[in-house]
């Protein structure tokens, strides 16, 4: 995550997100600012398994429950008014649209 000066997007700060989805940009003074979001990622929760599967005594041949994967989602700025300490800055992020199929 970096914090840009508005008027000439230059970088003021930096830091990374944690897990949790938190972030904390110290000393920054009081002016207009720009947050930009860059290369967020979470994991995807893993599949449950389906109700036909076996509880016990698994199918050797079944294929196991999915692991879990990676959400990315597509880059984000938004502006940012600082006049003094801000809690719960909320930044909705999107997954980038699916790759287009080709025609066959």
């Amino acid at each position: 995550m970096h914090l840009l000066y508005s008027d000439d997007r230059q970088e003021a700060r930096q830091t990374a997100m944690l897990k949790d989805g938190s972030f904390s940009f110290a000393y920054v003074p009081a002016g207009n600012y720009i947050l930009r979001i860059t290369d967020a990622q979470d994991a995807a929760p893993a599949s449950p398994p389906s109700d036909s599967a076996p509880s016990s005594g698994a199918d050797p041949g079944a294929s196991p429950q999915t692991a879990p994967g990676v959400h990315k989602y597509m880059d984000k700025e938004m502006p940012l008014d600082v006049q003094g300490d801000i809690d719960d800055v909320h930044v909705t992020l999107v997954e980038p649209p699916p790759p287009p199929q080709a025609n066959q």
